[in-house]
């Protein structure tokens, strides 16, 4: 059996630990032997973590002495996430490398808080690809904290989005479906969304009700969000001109703004909002 992390770091874990960590129930004869019940020093606690795993704590175990996982590949993480097929299949052999501005936004997530990415261009610039590489950068870089599990980053376009959160709107009376509300939520709680092709959607007040109130949820919990969109923010909102409500508008358009900002005021917007221009990347098209 391997045991991986130094001797402080499970030390440390020990002394973080409740009284009755998960398993207490278990194994309490060892927990009666630990410093955390005034007798042993948690040196001696992990050294018997690490010598009788049956008797350790589930997250001890996880951490310091399960075998770890394989590292996942860019192709496995964006089709657990929901990316559609002809990009997973341009994803190993794109023609052009993304940015570094969007490597190094990958490399700094740090689960909430993080700053929203906004990636622009026209058709076959790259977008969704771009999108891609970014949330598998932040997959292989979170921390142990905020690290993205399977699942815990999801794809979806703003069509895909707002037809199925209307459609549960419709029929919200039926037995067995999910309202709108409970719809939403998918993409509302997700520990990084990824929101493609926004302004290709019907524009409608069904939509801007949708999209408004997802981007908002995200941004009072400080949930990192990719937005790909073919044109700026600015252009976006006026499509619902006449639609949404101007105050409401401004007010959704300040928090996006603060959230491209990372939640500070001063920060450079411009960081976060990249235009892709170049050739197409997808080879052959």
């Amino acid at each position: 059996m391997e045991i991986r992390g130094t001797l402080q770091e499970r030390v440390n874990y020990v002394l973080g630990m409740t009284k009755q960590p998960e398993g207490y129930e278990a194994r309490p004869e060892l927990y009666a032997k630990s410093n955390l019940m005034g007798a042993a020093k948690p040196e001696e606690t992990a050294f018997m973590f690490d010598h009788d795993p049956e008797g350790a704590p589930p997250e001890y175990r996880r951490r310091f002495l399960d075998p770890a996982p394989a590292p996942r590949g860019i192709v496995e993480v964006a089709s657990e996430a929901g990316f559609p097929a002809e990009v997973l299949n341009v994803l190993p052999n794109l023609s052009r490398p993304v940015p570094e501005r969007i490597l190094e936004w990958g490399r700094g997530f740090h689960g909430e808080g993080t700053p929203w990415l906004w990636l622009t261009g026209g058709t076959g610039a790259g977008k969704t690809c771009a999108a891609a590489v970014a949330a598998y950068e932040a997959a292989r870089h979170a921390g142990e904290g905020e690290a993205l599990k399977p699942g815990d980053i999801v794809f979806v376009s703003a069509r895909e989005l707002t037809e199925i959160v209307d459609c549960c709107g419709k029929y919200r009376d039926q037995t067995g479906r999910p309202t709108k509300y409970e719809a939403r939520q998918k993409w509302e709680r997700a520990g990084l969304l990824v929101l493609d092709d926004l302004g290709l959607e019907r524009h409608a007040a069904t939509s801007w009700d949708t999209l408004s109130q997802v981007y908002r949820a995200r941004a009072e919990a400080m949930l990192p969000t990719i937005t790909t969109c073919p044109y700026s923010g600015g252009r976006w909102f006026a499509m619902y001109r006449g639609i949404a409500d101007a105050h409401e508008a401004k007010s959704l358009a300040g928090r996006i703004a603060y959230a491209l900002r990372g939640w500070d005021a001063s920060a450079d917007i411009t960081r976060n909002v990249i235009d892709l221009t170049g050739e197409n990347m997808r080879p052959g098209m």
